[in-house]
């Protein structure tokens, strides 16, 4: 229900306002947007602030130079592993973000999110039944959208039986409250690759280098070119730096950030998927 309420302003003649569903007045000349957004209506965009979020078409967008540009649209990939099963269902969500609506990976483990507001940094968290739920780092999306399957891969959701497998393997039970910290040494020409070590600056247990099916290789030092997979677990939530290093080469980012002190953030009882580094 929309219940528009009239306004007499001093010296201003009439405005008047709109009584969202969710409790929210939105202004004259914007419109309900959910989740205690107003949105600006199109033609409306020059009497607000820039980057405003708008309306156009029905399409969520921001106000540039008095213009409503469109929203973009953020796509991905999740899979469960270790077996990276393609499980329809896997709620993928914008962190910060009320008005972003949701998405479900579909049979295809795909997932799109849409309408958000371009050159908008979203960090996404994604969750499934008796998995352990991801979150990622920032991601900027440009005036275009963005597919972030191949700098993130296939965003991966941990079963927690595997957990408690690390756990065994490893001595080291899971403590509630703390975070987990992943990322995987990944070259777009060869795939995975050997020889990659990661350090935090902050107290975690770890780094444990994965091969096969996720399981951590005892003794191991670097990554293996069997996944490239390292996992630090315990970690206290809040800022860290991550540094990964290789013999020779300078390590970033599959989206260019260099990967020496990469400003982090941990999150209690998530996963903190990092994506992929590689080293030139």
């Amino acid at each position: 229900m929309r219940l528009t309420i009239l306004a007499m302003v001093a010296g201003c003649g009439e405005s008047s306002s709109v009584a969202c569903d969710d409790g929210t007045f939105c202004p004259d000349r914007t419109v309900c947007g959910g989740a205690g957004v107003c949105l600006v209506e199109a033609d409306a965009c020059a009497r607000f602030d820039e980057n405003t979020a708008c309306e156009l078409d029905l399409e969520r967008g921001r106000c540039v130079e008095g213009a409503c540009v469109p929203g973009v649209e953020l796509i991905g990939v999740a899979a469960v592993v270790p077996r990276r099963e393609a499980i329809e269902g896997v709620e993928v969500t914008a962190r910060d973000h009320p008005e972003i609506v949701p998405s479900l990976t579909n049979r295809n483990q795909f997932f799109g999110l849409k309408n958000i507001v371009p050159d908008t940094a979203v960090v996404l968290e994604l969750s499934f039944p008796d998995t352990r739920s991801v979150v990622t780092g920032p991601i900027v999306l440009g005036d275009r959208g963005r597919s972030i399957d191949v700098v993130y891969g296939g965003i991966p959701l941990v079963a927690e039986a595997s957990l408690d497998l690390v756990a065994a393997t490893t001595g080291l039970a899971q403590i509630p409250g703390t975070g987990i910290v992943s990322a995987a040494a990944f070259d777009p020409a060869i795939g995975a690759f050997a020889g990659m070590s990661a350090v935090l600056d902050v107290g975690c247990s770890g780094p444990f280098y994965l091969g096969a099916e996720l399981l951590v290789v005892a003794d191991a030092t670097a990554t293996l070119a069997t996944d490239g997979s390292f996992v630090f677990v315990n970690c206290p939530p809040g800022a860290a730096a991550l540094t990964a290093g290789f013999p020779g080469r300078s390590c970033r980012t599959l989206d260019g950030i260099p990967a020496t002190n990469l400003a982090i953030e941990i999150v209690a009882d998530r996963l903190l998927w990092l994506g992929r580094i590689t080293c030139e």
